[in-house]
């Protein structure tokens, strides 16, 4: 609660005044990105998969490059067997981090989703 009131704040304050955290509040929603992260990994260690992934999501919504927090969302999705959400996690990270080696080691260990299409699927709509 504590860490959604934080981004809650970052995000409607107007004043305009200059903070510690920086002028334009990026230092703040850094910290906020942090505290998500780390309690991801601290969830990790209790083995309480889906709080782990709800608080990646939360890290990765304010900052979708950040690589421990896709890794760690990976990790619990894998572990409840949400493979399809762990390879999201990943290859919306390597976006951003392309080089990142325990992203890469994830992907190859996961391998790629399979080819989904839209065989029998009817539009509705007259414009092909």
């Amino acid at each position: 609660e504590g860490l959604t009131l934080l981004a809650a704040m970052t995000a409607s304050d107007s004043s305009g005044a200059a903070t510690s955290a920086g002028a334009d509040g990026r230092g703040l929603v850094s910290l906020v990105v942090a505290l998500h992260a780390n309690s991801a990994q601290v969830l990790i260690q209790q083995r309480k998969w889906l709080e782990c992934i709800e608080q990646c999501n939360a890290a990765l919504r304010l900052d979708p490059s950040h690589a421990k927090a896709a890794w760690r969302g990976a990790t619990a999705a894998i572990e409840v067997g949400m493979r399809d959400v762990a390879v999201s996690f990943v290859e919306n990270a390597l976006e951003y981090q392309p080089n990142c080696t325990e992203l890469l080691e994830l992907q190859k260990r996961l391998g790629p989703l399979p080819d989904r299409g839209y065989e029998g699927y009817v539009s509705g709509s007259d414009d092909e």
